[in-house]
Order: structure tokens, then sequence, then C-alpha cells
């Protein structure tokens, strides 16, 4: 009987894991039918299914989550009332943000069971996009299949990889997400495996985007360091590999970069000058000058403190597209939301005494404030639903603890 009673629990629990899967990669991945993102109606479906399932986490655990939706979807409709100005697009978004919150508050709890199956599953998932990006790397031709498959519409170009979405950015930023869930939460039983995936995410970051390649510099060199004492020759010699790599790749860029601007300097060191439209296409030569400079601006009188309602042309800037959207008053919310919920996540893993979630939930969190700055990801598609099921796992670990305690 307890065999037959052990089975069973085992076979819900895997189902549940194949559902969390399907949970996650939807919420996170930009897929879509004639316009409308496939998460809204696989998560309709999930409501439904998981219905009678135990609930592992109370929905009012997740009640800020909605109040802040229901808060931004109502100042943009006042937005919209008092401007006339309100974007198709960011009527949908604000829309998304309010049905995604409340779909995934109700399904959470009932398909969660576990930290070790939401943390398996979620490295599981961001590996997807890590494979996908090494794949377009070394089969070139099948950059052509997944942009029809994600909606990607740019020019494809040679040096660079998109892996999952629609930006390069973008996927750099899941990209560095992998390094920080590989390489924070160590898998002790599958250690050899897990190592792998870690090269191969800190490899996929140096194929997306100059910030991508950047910043996971800048962890490499951290997790050579507060692994000093465990570090064998074979750990520094992949350390001194990865640096290398990107001292050289930034060093020939620049060089690149100058012979095409100059011509010149190519004849004069005997240096081939290169196809100057793929070497901006790819890199984008003046985006950074640009990120400084005519693309920060501000609304102005009323409409800095309300909001346009709709983006600005002329920057990319997430927190100017901020303050056209939603004007001081509803930047200043959203802002205020995202601070709270990071703080009292890391309120509660500092309880639980859980340093390597406490370190990837606050990389986490500092990763999304910086690439805010290139695009406005911290509302956008993917990012946000990843950082209320994060915050809703912080809760669901509190709960458990809670109960533990209780017995």
């Amino acid at each position: 009987m307890q065999h037959n009673l052990k089975h069973f629990n085992l076979s819900v629990n895997s189902f549940k894991t194949a559902l969390l899967f399907i949970f996650i990669f939807i919420n996170i991945y930009p897929f879509k039918i004639y316009g409308l993102r496939i998460s809204l109606i696989i998560n309709l479906f999930l409501v439904v299914f998981s219905y009678n399932f135990k609930t592992f986490l109370n929905f009012k655990k997740g009640a800020i989550i909605i109040y802040f939706a229901v808060l931004v979807t109502l100042f943009s409709i006042f937005t919209f009332i008092t401007t006339g100005n309100i974007g198709q697009f960011i009527l949908g978004r604000n829309l998304r943000i309010l049905i995604s919150s409340i779909l995934i508050v109700l399904i959470f709890g009932k398909i969660v069971y576990s930290k070790e199956q939401f943390i398996s599953v979620l490295k599981f998932v961001l590996f997807v996009n890590v494979l996908i990006v090494l794949i377009q790397f070394v089969f070139p031709d099948s950059k052509m299949i997944f942009a029809s498959l994600v909606g990607y519409e740019k020019k494809i170009v040679p040096f660079r990889s998109f892996g999952m979405f629609t930006s390069y950015d973008f996927t750099g930023f899941y990209c560095l997400l992998s390094v920080l869930v590989f390489s924070l939460i160590n898998n002790k039983k599958y250690k050899i495996l897990n190592n792998l995936a870690l090269l191969l995410s800190i490899g996929s970051c140096f194929l997306t985007s100059r910030l991508a390649m950047a910043i996971c510099s800048l962890l490499v060199i951290y997790l050579i360091y507060i692994n000093r004492k465990k570090i064998r020759v074979i750990h520094i010699v992949i350390g001194g590999f990865v640096i290398a790599k990107v001292l050289i790749k930034y060093i020939y860029l620049l060089i690149l970069v100058l012979v095409v601007s100059m011509p010149q300097l190519g004849y004069l060191f005997n240096f081939p000058i290169p196809n100057s439209v793929g070497i901006e296409n790819s890199y984008g030569i003046n985006s950074a000058s640009l990120l400084i400079g005519k693309m920060v601006f501000m609304p102005k009188s009323y409409y800095l403190l309300f909001g346009y309602g709709i983006n600005p042309e002329g920057s990319d800037i997430g927190y100017v597209h901020l303050l056209f959207l939603y004007g001081l008053i509803g930047t200043s919310i959203i802002l205020i939301f995202y601070t709270k919920i990071i703080y009292k996540g890391l309120k509660i893993l500092k309880r639980l005494k859980n340093l390597e979630l406490f370190k990837t939930y606050l990389f986490f969190s500092i990763l999304l404030f910086v690439y805010n700055y290139k695009l406005t990801f911290i509302t956008a598609s993917g990012a946000y639903e990843l950082f209320i099921l994060f915050y809703l796992f912080i809760l669901f670990l509190k709960q458990n603890y809670t109960n533990e305690l209780q017995y």
C-alpha cells in the first residue's frame, strides 16, 4: 500500500514538474499567435486544469503583485483620458501585465511543490535559450527558422545570435541569468553537468550583446574571486581563456572600428579593411554614444508628472520610456513596487540563511535595473513575469519554512 502511494506521489510530482516547465517556458519566451501571446492562452488553461490541485502557496501572499498591476493599468487609463494619447502596444502591455499577474499568482502555488523542483526547471528553461544561441552560431542558416518562430523581424547579422528573443540585449540578459543560476546555485549531485552548462552559458554571452559580454566578464572575475580557495589549475585555465577571449574580441573590435572610420590606418599598417556595413550592423558602433547623449531627454510641463501615454521617438532608454509613458508619478509607482518586492525578497532569503538564492536574486534585480537603461526591461514581456515568479518562489520558501517550524 505504501509502495503504491509513493509511486502515485512520484507520478503526480513528475506531472507537476512537466507543467511547471511549460508554465515558466511560455511566460518567459515571447511566442505569439496572430499577435496574441501564447502564455495568456496556456495560463488560462492551467488555471482551470489545476483548479483542484493542492495549494502550496496561499493566494493572498501574492496580492501585492495584483494590486500593483491594477494600479498601473488604472494609471495608464487616467493618462489616456487626460491626454488622449495611448498606443495600442502600450495598452496591450498594461493589460498583459494585469492578466499575467492574476493568472501567475493563481497557478504558481498549484504546481510548485519543492525548492529543488523550481530551481531545476528554471535552470533547464534558461539553458534552452543558451543552446539555441549556440546552435545559431554553429549553424547560421538556422537563424531564419528561429526568426519565424519568435517573430524576429530585424536584419540578421553574422556576428551575433538572437536566441529565443527579438532583441540581442534580451538574449544576452537571459544568457547572463543562466550564468547566475548555474554558478551561484550549485547542484552537487550533477556537478559535472552543472559546470558544463555554466561554461556553455558563459560562451553564449559573447555571442549576443556587448553589454552581456562586459557583465559576463565581471561575473567570471567575481566567480574566480569567491572560489579562489577551491580553484584548481583547470579553473585558472578556463577563467584565463574566457578573460583573454573577451580582451582579444574587444581589442579586435576597436581596431575594426578605427579602420572602418579611418581607412588610411588600414593601409598604413597593412590591416585588411573589413566590410563596414557588417561591422556597424553587428555591433552598433554609434549606439553607445547615443545612450549617453541624444537619447536622454524628458517630457515637459504637465506631462513630466503624468506622462504622454506613448513611447518617445528618438530614444531606446528604458527610463526615458517610463517617464513618457507614466510620468514621474507612474514611474515612481513602478520603481517603488520593484524596490519593495526586492527588499522583501532579500529580507526573507537572509532570514532563511539561503546565501545562494540571496546572491542570485540580488544579481538578477541589479541586472534588471542595469538593462532597463538600454531598453524597457522591467515591464517587458518575459522579464516582468520572471521577476514575479522568482518573488512567488521566495514566498513559497518562507511558507514552507514556517510550516516546518509549526510541526
